[in-house]
């Protein structure tokens, strides 16, 4: 089966462009001795929203209505449940802190899906902001409501993970850079 060169996956034989990357091939050439041949370094077309791009759409997409869903399920029950002031004060803090969040969310996929070159600076700036507000939401929940438990440990270690996943690869990825030029 031939290859195409830009993407390396199997072409039909006579096909003048891969399916796949839509590269035009050299018409006649039915082999892959006939075709250059094709390294894992030689992509051509590493720009648009694939690979590991189309993980980070899906959180974008998905992010505001968990967070907002969060707002209605713990942060206005913490509001009305607890009856002193700390504790309504705490409320607030993470209603308004969750929709903050939710307008920067809305920012970041308008810069996504416009494929802005802020778009990778704006995401690491997101998620500062997550390990900074989640670590703030310990020492509250620590302090003001006498809770230690193993949630809101993981709503710590949460945001770290992610930034240790996700803000080298908006630094290093090649399709990124590639992505994120206007």
């Amino acid at each position: 089966m031939p290859i195409c060169p830009a993407c390396a996956s199997e072409l039909h034989p006579g096909s003048r462009f891969c399916s796949r990357c839509g590269t035009v091939l050299i018409p006649g050439a039915s082999n892959p001795a006939a075709l250059p041949p094709a390294g894992p370094l030689q992509f051509r077309n590493l720009n648009g929203i694939d690979g590991w791009l189309i993980l980070i759409a899906i959180s974008l997409a998905f992010t505001p209505f968990v967070i907002a869903r969060r707002i209605l399920r713990t942060d206005l029950p913490i509001m009305l449940a607890y009856g002193t002031l700390a504790a309504h004060s705490v409320g607030v803090a993470f209603v308004v802190r969750n929709l903050m969040t939710i307008a920067g969310l809305v920012l970041i996929n308008i810069l996504f899906y416009l494929k802005r070159r802020t778009f990778p600076l704006a995401m690491i700036v997101y998620w500062v902001w997550q390990i900074l507000t989640h670590l703030g939401e310990f020492a509250l929940y620590a302090t003001v409501l006498q809770e230690r438990n193993a949630t809101t440990i993981m709503r710590i270690l949460s945001p770290l993970i992610g930034a240790a996943i996700w803000i080298p690869y908006l630094l290093l990825s090649r399709r990124v850079k590639a992505t994120f030029v206007r």
